[in-house]
């Protein structure tokens, strides 16, 4: 252990004082890695081996760049490298047009076993066409593409992580250079549908040639470099996918939330690229969705209606359209809100679904004086959930003494069973919130946060036992936060963030916390699951332990988040009778200046913070 650890610390000081790993006054002393290429179906998988006595730097990413010298080049980081052993990523396979052959690049470092060396290396090589489906190769020291400029422009290809305000120029600059539309990607690092999108879209192999046609940008809409960005398309929900024009004054579409489904997501994608090719018009019904965009929901709907008779039966439209119609019609707060949101859920593919269709129509109903219909409603189509739900995917769970762990028993059916695990994870929940009766809502719940565990598990091919009646079991939080699971969680963030939320509805706390620790483990510099600590203990009434996480999760604060955080800390202070700290502590944030674009979430923020100041300063004697 004493080992592991002094080798990180020289990992780490090695990076921060240079910026790359340093190497030892003799290289020859340090292997450098080999590596293997295998052509699949759509895939070209990539396999670093290291030399002898050494390992890849866990501290410094695998980076790859395919080019097929003609039309594509795909650029891929991969953050998260193992501390021993090979490693191995895949690669979308791109048409090489004009040649014949791609070229790749693999850059990273290796690092001695003993700690006291660590050295970068590029490797390089071709990869023909033809029968040829698998080649080694081998590294060399230095860094990869040396001649590149770090202000040029990113490429097309994989979507990567940025933030500033240069970045986002950049990207604007390379969308009318290649004349092809940007991609932004509005995402928060606490957003558990944010996660998903990249996880499930935008880092997939598969998904890369198509996002290659556009100029992708990621924005962290926590930093303050995307307020303005945030301001002028009138984003304030996460996440948010918008494709504008290379001039930046057209949106051509917008996508808001994540829907799980990337071939729905892809075939849009695809539409959108036709339509800008051809220079066909854009869709009527597209004015509406900009005017939405723009918050002028009364003309987004003037709109719909004049292009769209709101989707009489018998007439086929969409479903895109119809859930757009849905969206607008709760806006203005029209009737047809609750005839629509029946339409999709009579229609939806899944029971998960179509319980948050319903559940949109029963709010819709309960907000407007419709209660009565709302509790006939959730007789009629409860019941049609349920028997959905247990006839496809039944699980049978049991809670472990004092609520500390749960365990359960499902049987595994096809390729599909990620999907309609998730699925069925949501209409569990669902049917929680909408029965009346105490202990079945809870039951309900439970199958809802184990069906969630189930898609974890099965997303990343965790070994479970296997039961004589043909069935799996699943242990939490055994089976999630078992230290061989470690990196392939942190793939799955946005479904672990909806997993702790499931527990805490599930009234599993110890569970939920196992697995928070956990995360905090994996990604110590992250500022979410120190956060998502830190509510947790204070809704346990752990303040002690509540500050601490706080304070830690201020230290990796910034943007908006920091002034989420100091609102929870400052609230926390003031139920441990330190309410000078608090108002102290408010006091030092809002000296920060606000920021000059008015649409943006900071102002609420911190109209927050200044409301809790002023309640605290009459408490505090002068």
């Amino acid at each position: 252990m004493l080992h592991r650890l002094l080798r990180s610390v020289f990992l780490v000081t090695a990076l921060l004082l240079t910026g790359t790993p340093e190497a030892a006054a003799d290289d020859s002393e340090l292997p450098l890695p080999t590596l293997r290429w295998t052509k699949a179906f759509n895939a070209l998988s990539v396999k670093i081996i290291p030399g002898g006595k050494s390992h890849l730097a866990a501290t410094q990413p695998v980076t790859a760049q395919l080019d097929d010298g003609a039309y594509f080049r795909i650029d891929w980081t991969e953050p998260k490298v193992p501390e021993s052993g090979s490693f191995v990523f895949r690669l979308p396979r791109v048409s090489a047009r004009n040649s014949d052959s791609w070229t790749l690049n693999v850059s990273g470092a290796v690092c001695s076993d003993d700690g006291s060396r660590c050295l970068p290396f590029d490797a390089a090589t071709e990869i023909p066409k033809g029968p040829q489906v698998t080649g080694r190769f081998s590294s060399t020291s230095g860094l990869a593409n040396p001649e590149k400029s770090a202000s040029e422009s990113p490429p097309p290809g994989a979507a990567q992580r940025t933030t500033g305000d240069s970045k986002i120029a950049e990207a604007f600059d390379a969308s009318q250079e290649r004349a092809v539309p940007l991609l932004i990607d509005f995402y928060a690092q606490w957003c558990p549908p944010c996660e998903r999108l990249k996880a499930e879209f935008l880092e997939v192999p598969e998904q890369q040639e198509i996002l290659a046609k556009f100029v992708v940008l990621q924005v962290d809409a926590d930093d303050s470099s995307s307020f303005e960005l945030k301001d002028r398309y009138s984003v304030g929900g996460y996440p948010t996918v918008l494709i504008v024009s290379p001039d930046g004054e057209t949106e051509l579409d917008r996508i808001v939330g994540w829907s799980g489904s990337p071939e729905h997501l892809r075939a849009r994608l695809e539409g959108l690229l036709s339509a800008w090719n051809t220079n066909a018009p854009l869709a009527p019904i597209q004015e509406a969705r900009r005017r939405m965009a723009k918050g002028e929901s009364a003309h987004a709907w003037e709109a719909l209606r004049s292009s769209h008779p709101l989707f009489p039966e018998g007439v086929e439209a969409p479903a895109e359209d119809v859930v757009l119609a849905l969206d607008i019609a709760e806006a203005v707060e029209a009737p047809e809100t609750v005839e629509l949101a029946l339409r999709l859920a009579d229609t939806a593919r899944l029971p998960g679904e179509a319980s948050a269709f319903l559940a949109r129509a029963f709010k819709y109903l309960e907000e407007t004086g419709g209660a009565e219909r709302a509790k006939e409603l959730k007789g009629r189509y409860g019941p049609r959930i349920a028997t959905a739900l247990e006839s496809r995917l039944p699980v049978v769970t049991e809670r472990g003494r004092g609520d500390a762990s749960l365990t359960g028993r499902f049987l595994s059916r096809g390729p599909d069973d990620v999907e309609r695990f998730d699925d069925s994870a949501g209409a569990a929940y669902h049917l929680a919130q909408w029965t009346q009766d105490q202990a079945a809502a809870q039951k309900l719940a439970t199958g809802a946060a184990f069906r969630m565990a189930v898609a974890i598990a099965l997303e990343n091919d965790i070994a479970l036992p296997a039961l004589s009646d043909g069935r799996q079991s699943l242990s939490l939080p055994e089976h999630l936060i078992n230290p061989s699971v470690g990196p392939r969680l942190i793939k799955q963030t946005g479904r672990v963030h909806d997993l702790v939320y499931l527990l805490s509805d599930a009234e599993l706390p110890q569970v939920a916390e196992a697995l928070i620790r956990r995360m905090v483990s994996l990604l110590p510099s992250e500022f979410t699951w120190h956060y998502k600590l830190g509510r947790l203990l204070a809704r346990e009434e752990r303040p002690i332990e509540a500050e601490a996480a706080f304070r830690t999760a201020l230290s990796h604060s910034y943007g908006d988040n920091r002034l989420r955080a100091v609102k929870s800390t400052a609230e926390l202070l003031v139920t441990l009778e330190r309410v000078a700290e608090a108002l102290a502590l408010l006091e030092d944030t809002l000296k920060e200046p606000a920021p000059a674009v008015q649409g943006v979430r900071t102002h609420r923020y911190r109209k927050s913070l200044e409301s809790l100041r002023d309640s605290l300063s009459s408490q505090v004697e002068p």
